[in-house]
């Protein structure tokens, strides 16, 4: 019984590290401490780095989108802001003025529950893109350059194509879109950066 009993326990344990917290990518360009807090248990001085990389998962561990609040302070504790998260959820800090804006763009784990591609653009340039839909009806438009802050634009719409579909989008920087195109998925989030002057695409998120 206790063999049992014991077995039990950690496939709980297992299960419940494994629906985890919430990633950050910070756009901020500065260091920064966070707080993640919920009456199921609490996170504090979290360090994020101003990398434009994804932190790792941080948080208490709760089922997908439950609402958690997210303070943010300066390397010396000062708080800037507090805002509501989700859990589970890839989560953008970014300025808007003098003051900070937080976004959740998507979940960084589970299912695909949309068919609409996002591009999160970090390229400081202006994208254009088009892709034909499977009414073979061809849409096109751009994703502008919205420094200092960083949200995501909806290239592919919700409807058009199902979760993750294999999708061919052309684009191009600051010029037409061209070319054989790139095999995006449905539903995906994708943080857009320029590698050697050339446009990568990284999947950060389902959405």
């Amino acid at each position: 019984m206790k063999k049992i009993l014991m077995a039990t326990l950690l496939t709980l344990a297992c299960t419940l590290s494994s629906s985890a917290e919430i990633r950050l990518l910070n756009y901020t360009g500065e260091d920064l401490k966070v707080d993640i807090l919920h009456s199921s248990g609490q996170s504090r001085d979290i360090a994020i780095s101003k990398d434009v990389t994804l932190s790792p998962a941080i948080g208490p561990v709760n089922p997908r989108r439950t609402s958690e609040v997210m303070v943010v302070k300066d390397t010396s504790g000062k708080e800037l802001g507090r805002f509501d998260v989700y859990s589970q959820s890839v989560t953008v800090l970014s300025r808007r003025g003098d003051g900070f804006f937080a976004s959740n763009v998507g979940f960084f784990k589970g299912p695909t529950e949309h068919g609409y591609v996002k591009i999160l653009n970090a390229t400081g340039q202006e994208i254009h893109y088009s892709y034909e839909n499977p009414s073979f009806i061809l849409r096109q438009g751009k994703i502008e350059n919205d420094k200092p802050a960083l949200r995501d634009w909806v290239v592919v719409l919700d409807g058009d194509c199902k979760p993750d579909q294999d999708i061919k989008i052309k684009l191009g920087v600051n010029e037409p879109a061209s070319g054989d195109g790139q095999a995006l998925k449905g539903g995906g989030v994708y943080f857009a950066s320029l590698v050697d002057g050339k446009l990568k695409l990284t999947k950060i998120a389902v959405d």
